[in-house]
């Protein structure tokens, strides 16, 4: 079994927990050079390993069941006013 590429996609949501990712090496402001390329570079690296992952993947394609949840915390609140809904 093959896997089209149009029925293939990559996203990432936004995180406060990872690593930034930018392929721009360009600074920021308030950033060294260095560090624009440095992530830069781990962008490109990450991409890359990704891509190839996806290749492996796409070989040993089987039928799964995919599944999803909702639940409730009590924390993690950060600004937010807890509420019974």
């Amino acid at each position: 079994m093959s896997v089209p590429v149009a029925s293939v996609i990559l996203n990432s949501s936004h995180t406060h927990t990872g690593p930034a990712l930018n392929l721009d090496p360009t600074p920021r402001e308030g950033r060294a050079l260095a560090d624009a390329e440095r992530t830069a570079a781990y962008t490109k690296e990450l991409s890359e390993k990704i891509v190839r992952l996806a290749g492996e993947a796409a070989k040993s394609v089987r039928p799964v069941k995919l599944s999803w949840g909702t639940g409730l915390v009590h924390f993690v609140m950060n600004r937010r006013e807890f509420t019974t809904d």
